[in-house]
């Protein structure tokens, strides 16, 4: 029977064929009694090993071997030497063929380098030989480091990511999770050095919260980033993500030249790359989809490292605006004309108290349901009360009630906002906020006449703010009420009051009323009880 050679050697030379059919006798009827051998070589080894077991005369056949190696002037290192196709007339012998094969493949190769690594100690008397741990060693380093130089080449395509190439889209594709997965899979020996380097085997079995994964991977990213400044995915996510907490430039340079993070310079190129990039979106989206506007007042601190009369630090007004786009397929566009026909309808049966009072009437029934079920989430979702246990919890009782108006939900139903540029203008004032909006219309590019015709003639823009917003809205609309155009009139923004400030200060008014002491029936009490913190002011 012919048996083919399943492993080749590092030539690629065949280690058995037909010559030396003759050796695989056992091994073949081995083989054919046990279909799930790996090897005909691993069967013959095991033949033989049985025979040897059987006969018990294994020491004796070693140390004839031995002898008649000395009597033919051959040591083993020799002998080993010539069969590691290190004689060209011996690397293609069937005889040696078959048996270096033997060797490569054998289950005893591992038990065999390993004692030649660690031999064990010579029995009673506690002194271990040194063996090959030197030679170990100096070829692990060099096997190691081959290993390593082909996973570094495999993690290229996960870690590239040139530069000049930034845009929204790329760094929200970047998950942490599958980041992780990725480079496990292309580089799982650097990875399991790394690992065995941050963790040790009693971290594994005592430590329940920490995870290094996440410190692997900033290693080997590190390790990318120094052999090539395109391999920077991870560093330009973190250059963005510490430019939004406010990291200092000195700790900018100080994290790139770590390898951690792009460089403060990058960050600010990378930050104009995106902006114009989301810019470029908003006048697209403008003209398309349908949209409103808010902005509101923000105070900077102007800080100095060092105080003179003309250099001191202050505070600054200016004014932060956001376009919010509504991509849900569903929405329509505000009718101008439509409004307009429903403001004077409105003027001409404006509501009054007892429209108030009916419309209250009405809600009332679903405001206290839904103030009920929000009370009793309180007390559920409570970790004492444990809600997985209860033995109701699919009950009807604690069911939210049924929306009265459900917007739609999804991917296709979510709004998009996009920043206007930061101006240095306060919009506490009537003036401020008629500045502001010339600075909004420059910036959506529907400041030339043209744009200003069609957006007092065919837009309806919807703008929030809170309350002194609204307020200076409602006055630029009176003072101009007489102006000669709708779009200088202010006749297509509709003010729309933001509630936030309203909700706050009703909270405010609510716990300093109810608030009363820890003996009574107020609101701390059901703090403690609850072991609600932050609460109390």
């Amino acid at each position: 029977m012919l048996c083919l050679d399943l492993y080749s050697d590092s030539d690629s030379d065949s280690d058995f064929d037909e010559d030396s059919r003759t050796h695989t006798g056992a091994a073949q009827d081995t083989r054919e009694t046990n279909p799930y051998d790996p090897s005909p070589f691993h069967a013959h080894t095991r033949q033989l090993r049985y025979d040897l077991n059987a006969s018990g005369d294994i020491v004796l056949r070693v140390q004839k071997i031995l002898r008649y190696m000395k009597e033919l002037h051959l040591n083993l290192p020799l002998f080993l030497e010539a069969l590691s196709w290190n004689v060209p007339e011996l690397s293609s012998d069937a005889n040696v063929r078959y048996a270096r094969t033997a060797l490569m493949v054998s289950e005893e190769l591992p038990g065999i380098l390993r004692n030649w690594y660690r031999p064990p100690r010579t029995h009673g008397r506690g002194i271990r030989t040194n063996g090959a741990r030197e030679a170990f060693k100096n070829i692990a380093v060099d096997i190691l480091s081959d290993v390593i130089q082909d996973e570094m080449d495999m993690l290229k395509p996960i870690m590239r990511s040139p530069q000049t190439e930034l845009s929204e889209s790329t760094l929200l594709d970047i998950h942490w999770p599958e980041m992780i997965s990725d480079v496990q899979c292309a580089a799982p020996t650097l990875w399991g050095l790394l690992r065995m380097t941050a963790y040790t085997s009693r971290q594994a079995k005592k430590n329940k919260a920490k995870n290094p994964d996440a410190s692997v991977l900033m290693m080997i990213s590190i390790a990318c980033f120094s052999r090539s400044h395109h391999l920077c995915k991870l560093p330009k996510l973190f250059a963005i993500y510490f430019k939004s907490c406010g990291l200092a430039a000195k700790a900018f340079d100080t994290l790139s030249a770590l390898g951690i993070c792009m460089s403060h310079k990058w960050m600010y190129r990378g930050i104009n790359t995106i902006s114009r990039a989301a810019k470029d979106a908003l006048l697209a989206d403008i003209h398309t989809l349908p949209w409103f506007g808010v902005h509101d007042n923000l105070n900077i601190a102007f800080r100095v490292q060092e105080q003179r009369l003309s250099n001191q630090g202050h505070f600054d007004s200016g004014t932060a605006g956001t376009i919010i786009v509504i991509k849900d397929p569903s929405a329509a566009f505000p009718d101008n004309r439509a409004l307009q026909a429903q403001i004077a309808t409105g003027g001409a049966n404006p509501i009054t108290y007892h429209d108030v009072l009916e419309l209250e009437a009405a809600a009332s029934v679903r405001i206290r349901q839904r103030a009920v079920h929000h009370i009793l989430r309180i007390l559920l979702d409570t970790p004492e009360f444990d809600l997985d246990s209860y033995k109701y919890l699919d009950s009807e009782l604690l069911k939210p009630p049924p929306p009265v108006s459900q917007l739609p939900t999804g991917r296709q139903h979510a709004t998009c906002q996009y920043m206007l540029n930061t101006v240095h203008i306060e919009e506490a004032s009537y003036e401020g906020n008629d500045r502001v909006f010339q600075e909004w219309w420059r910036q959506l590019k529907l400041d030339s006449r043209e744009e200003q015709k069609k957006t007092g003639l065919e837009r309806t823009i919807i703008w929030a703010g809170d309350q002194l917003t609204v307020s200076r809205i409602r006055g630029l609309q009176k003072f101009r009420c007489e102006d000669r155009n709708s779009f200088e009139r202010l006749a297509h923004l509709v003010k729309q009051f933001g509630w936030f400030h309203a909700q706050i200060a009703l909270e405010h008014s609510l716990h300093s009323q109810f608030y009363l002491s820890r003996a009574g029936c107020g609101l701390v009490q059901a703090f403690e009880l609850l072991n609600r913190k932050g609460l109390h002011s």
